[in-house]
């Protein structure tokens, strides 16, 4: 195996980056010879206001061997409402 660097996007869905997160809308991974897994941080925004639960998605951007099949391209990631 050999290092690799993978591109990904945000995107919000019902979420509004700056609101509820704060995140680059795009960035990259850096994979090192035989990793597996990566993280990403996004960190949340806490208010007091009354919101039902928000979600964005993260999309891994590039071509993929189609051998893996447990490299999942898009993820959808909610906010849970913890405002009261």
């Amino acid at each position: 195996n050999t290092a690799q660097e993978v591109a990904y996007v945000v995107r919000d869905m019902s979420t509004t980056e700056g609101d509820d997160y704060i995140a680059s809308s795009t960035g990259t991974l850096f994979f090192g010879a035989g990793d597996r897994s990566e993280r990403i941080l996004i960190p949340l925004i806490q208010d007091s206001i009354r919101e039902s639960d928000e979600s964005f998605t993260i999309e891994l951007l590039g071509d993929f061997p189609s051998t893996e099949g447990n490299i999942y391209r898009r993820i959808t990631v909610t906010i849970r409402d913890d405002d009261s």
